[in-house]
C-alpha cells in the first residue's frame, strides 16, 4: 500500500483529500505546514507528496528546496495543489512531477496521484 503525505493547512481540503485517498486504498499521512512535513518525512518517508505552496511556518517552496537538497528525500515525487496557474507552472520548472489546480475533482486528484506513483523509482 502506497503512503501519500498530504501537506495542506486548510483542514477541510486536507480531510477531503485524505478521505478520497483512503477510500482509493492508499495509506495517508498529514502535515499542516512544511516543518511538520519535513519532520515526518525524515522519520517515515512517504511514497509521494501532495503539497500546498501557501503554508504557515515553512511554506511549500522552502519544503521543496529542503526535499531537493536531502539525498534521503529527493527521490520522493511531489505533486502541487494550487489555485494559481502561475505557481503551478513555476513549480513544474522546479522539478515538481505533477500539479493539480484548486478546486479539483476527486477523479482528477486520484489520476494525479497515480501519475506521481508512476514516478517512484523501483527499489
Amino acid at each position: 500500500m502506497s503512503c501519500i503525505l498530504i501537506v495542506e493547512d486548510d483542514l477541510p481540503v486536507r480531510e477531503v483529500v485524505s478521505d478520497a485517498l483512503i477510500d482509493a486504498g492508499y495509506a495517508v499521512a498529514k502535515a499542516v505546514d512544511g516543518a511538520d512535513a519535513l519532520d515526518q518525512l525524515r522519520e517515515h518517508p512517504a511514497d509521494a507528496i501532495l503539497l500546498d505552496l501557501g503554508l504557515p511556518v515553512m511554506d511549500g517552496w522552502t519544503l521543496l528546496d529542503a526535499i531537493h537538497h536531502d539525498e534521503a528525500l529527493e527521490r520522493i515525487p511531489v505533486g502541487i495543489m494550487s489555485a494559481a496557474p502561475a505557481l503551478r507552472r513555476a513549480a513544474q520548472a522546479q522539478g515538481v512531477h505533477v500539479t493539480v489546480g484548486k478546486p479539483f475533482g476527486l477523479d482528477e486528484l486520484l489520476a494525479r496521484v497515480e501519475s506521481l506513483l508512476a514516478e517512484v523509482p523501483s527499489h
